[in-house]
């Protein structure tokens, strides 16, 4: 009996795992960059020396380098867009295993599938996955933190103290607002286990010394920005980022709720899941404490590692016997809220495939783009478009009698709604020696034939 249990919930943990990979795969490999993932794509090129790496790295992005010093690594096998974007699906795959061991922290056998079915079709997650930047892969260096956190705190010896001092300071090094997290630590060894709390301060403060003296450089150089994208609102304080990591202001509205009403749910025997209170409430005083003395931070995929510990609070109010009924209703509103925005992204990004449907190969198989260095390095890098197309770089057009310039026009990641944005003239061809044949719009594309005169 106790095999055959085991060997069912293996079966769903397995289908769990099965099902996410789908949803992160369905559209991935489909979407075009944006301008953000483009200087990923730039930055982690393997055929520039290390110094230059690190410069453009200091040039164009305000993440630390670890990130981009992992992808330049997987672009040595292949340098491709295509890369990045597997390497954010295998980040998203990854924090459902990792979300599993992370709630059996807290729960057992159905909860523990509840929970981690959340985070297998939470649509942030997903969108996040399809995305060429840091977002996705800090979900999975917060919860490798948490797990031997809670691992540390059943195992106190010598060696895991070393491994949480080293892990900690990595992971503040990953990403500097992962420091709720470490925060959020002190506090919990404080109120539950006080024993240890002298010496895990003591190892905590350390942390932070030893940090700013290794990345110092970095932190000069960006504590000099004065303004961010984020800034504090004051909608943000009637949706506090749930209308983004839920996907719609509806089912946003809804878990934010139920979130509000869990923390009066959390048992005192309940040590761990306050744990995640803490950390929820930390993190949101942080971000809300830097946005007005700082910088704004108010953006969603910068706070994307609050969501297992979201979905725990959300799993403990359905397993309270008041609320336990409500729980597959509740399942059966997340499975329609994903489906429905599966490709409904916040970034409204053309679709590749589209734009070959719309280029005739029997004409010509040759194209050029003219959207700057960036695109330029993505272009003529993409292989999905490169395996039925030959990029040629601009300034080499005039080897070729008959070409389809390809131009992104008033493309909605870009523009959004407003064509107003995009200068009219940015897709108009000026070069004499070439002439239009035909010209083609389509959803975020214009595709201009043109043949050189004789």
């Amino acid at each position: 009996m106790f095999k055959s249990t085991k060997l069912k919930n293996l079966s769903i943990f397995i289908f769990i795992i099965i099902t996410g990979l789908i949803l992160r795969s369905i559209y991935n490999l489909d979407l075009l960059y944006w301008s953000d993932e483009t200087f990923t794509f730039y930055i982690t090129d393997p055929n520039i020396s290390l110094s230059e790496f690190a410069q453009r790295h200091k040039n164009i992005d305000d993440n630390p380098i670890i990130y981009f010093f992992i992808i330049r690594l997987l672009n040595f096998i292949y340098y491709s867009p295509e890369t990045i974007r597997l390497s954010s699906l295998l980040f998203g795959v990854i924090t459902i295993l990792l979300s599993y061991f992370f709630f059996k922290n807290f729960f057992k056998d159905i909860t523990l599938i509840f929970s981690t079915t959340l985070i297998a079709l939470n649509i942030f997650l997903i969108w996040q996955s399809t995305e060429a930047r840091i977002a996705s892969s800090l979900v999975v260096i917060a919860l490798l933190n948490l797990n031997f956190f809670f691992y540390f705190l059943k195992n106190i010896n010598k060696f895991n103290w070393s491994l949480m001092f080293l892990l900690n300071l990595f992971t503040l090094s990953y990403y500097p607002f992962f420091l709720p997290i470490l925060v959020s630590q002190v506090f919990f060894i404080f109120f539950y286990k006080k024993k240890i709390f002298n010496m895990f301060l003591l190892y905590s403060v350390a942390n932070l010394i030893i940090y700013f003296a290794i990345n110092y450089n970095y932190i000069l150089f960006k504590s000099e920005k004065i303004s961010h994208i984020g800034v504090l609102e004051l909608k943000f304080f009637v949706n506090y980022f749930f209308r983004s990591f839920f996907g719609s202001i509806i089912f946003g509205g809804l878990n934010l709720l139920i979130v509000l009403f869990s923390f009066f749910l959390i048992k005192k025997e309940d040590a761990i899941v306050k744990f995640n209170g803490i950390l929820i409430l930390t993190s949101y005083l942080f971000m809300i404490t830097y946005s007005v003395f700082k910088a704004g931070i108010i953006v969603p995929r910068y706070f994307i590692y609050l969501l297992p510990s979201i979905t725990v609070l959300i799993a403990n109010f359905f397993k309270n016997k008041k609320f336990y009924k409500f729980r597959n209703l509740y399942l059966i509103f997340t499975i329609i809220n994903t489906f429905v925005l599966l490709n409904k992204y916040q970034i409204q990004r053309p679709s590749i495939n589209l734009l070959i449907d719309n280029l005739d190969t029997k004409i010509t198989n040759n194209y050029f783009v003219d959207e700057g260095k960036f695109y330029e390095n993505y272009f003529k890098n993409l292989k999905s478009l490169n395996s039925t197309l030959n990029y040629v770089k601009k300034e080499e057009i005039y080897l070729y009698n008959k070409l389809f310039f390809i131009c992104l026009n008033h493309p909605r990641m870009h523009v959004g709604s407003d064509k107003n944005i995009q200068n009219d003239k940015k897709c108009v061809l000026n070069n004499q020696d070439f002439k239009i044949i035909n010209q083609t719009l389509i959803k975020d594309f214009k595709i201009i034939l043109i043949s050189r005169v004789k």
